[in-house]
């Protein structure tokens, strides 16, 4: 059961870099952006929440690191 779930975790994580590193590439108008961007929200259909959210969500995985260093 461990396994299976660091398996999850571990897919889940490079599934999300891949789907930003596709939106950073090509650029969120692109068609691969997109579908990037589809894909995303797919993935997170049940979640109740507004674009807002979605936007700092998104923003902690680019500001949180320079943040981090910063402060190391």
């Amino acid at each position: 059961m461990m396994n299976q779930t660091i398996y999850t975790i571990y897919y889940l994580l490079m599934r999300t870099r891949q789907l930003i590193r596709t939106l950073i590439y090509f650029g969120l108008d692109s068609e691969k952006g997109q579908q990037a961007i589809a894909t995303i929200n797919h993935a997170h259909r049940s979640v109740k929440a507004n674009n807002d959210d979605y936007r700092y969500v998104l923003s902690t995985f680019f500001l949180e690191p320079f943040r981090w260093n910063s402060h190391f």
